[in-house]
């Protein structure tokens, strides 16, 4: 279900290269559950252009089949989108482009260098 690149590329909000440093299973204030990553930066291409970025697993609607859940400490490029509901919550998906670093070399190839950089 994955879409080529450049649809990808314009389709999501917040396209960015990095690691998840910690991930977080949390209650709400409406106490629905959220499972969200914090991500260590390492490049944006599209985006708040932040060296530290929080990227959900699921939406307010609840988990369900699509939710991409990440190893902390792995590399990847993420596609992400806004949640209608929440305008800074970023989502992934497992029918977005969104992989881990050695399988990203065909992505990166297209997008080139990222015009924001964090690199330590």
């Amino acid at each position: 279900c994955a879409l080529p690149i450049s649809q990808a590329f314009e389709r999501a909000d917040l396209v960015f290269f990095g690691q998840p440093s910690r991930f977080y299973y949390a209650a709400g204030a409406q106490r629905e559950w959220h499972q969200y990553w914090e991500f260590d930066v390492e490049g944006v291409w599209k985006g708040p252009a932040q060296s530290h970025l929080r990227i959900y697993a699921s939406g307010s609607e609840g988990p369900n089949t699509c939710d991409r859940y990440f190893q902390v400490g792995e590399r990847y490029l993420v596609y992400a989108y806004l949640e209608n509901k929440f305008p800074n919550r970023y989502l992934v998906s497992t029918c977005s482009r969104t992989t881990i670093a050695e399988r990203s070399l065909r992505d990166l190839g297209f997008l080139g260098k990222p015009p924001h950089s964090f690199s330590e």
